[in-house]
């Protein structure tokens, strides 16, 4: 929110475009950001060493 008030403060030098333009890049950051987690969190959501059990030597 410090940077959208901030480009509040700025909008006699910059266009009012270019500050959209810049809010909709960082939605879409924080969009792709929780994607990956999401897939991260699924990915390692299970501790469990049952799968390493083949990776004992014999």
């Amino acid at each position: 929110s410090g940077i959208y008030v901030y480009g509040l403060t700025q909008t006699q030098r910059v266009p009012f475009l270019l500050e959209l333009g810049v809010l909709l890049d960082v939605f879409v950051g924080v969009f792709i950001m929780g994607i990956v987690v999401f897939h991260i969190n699924r990915e390692f959501d299970s501790m469990s060493s049952v799968h390493l059990e083949e990776l004992k030597e014999s």
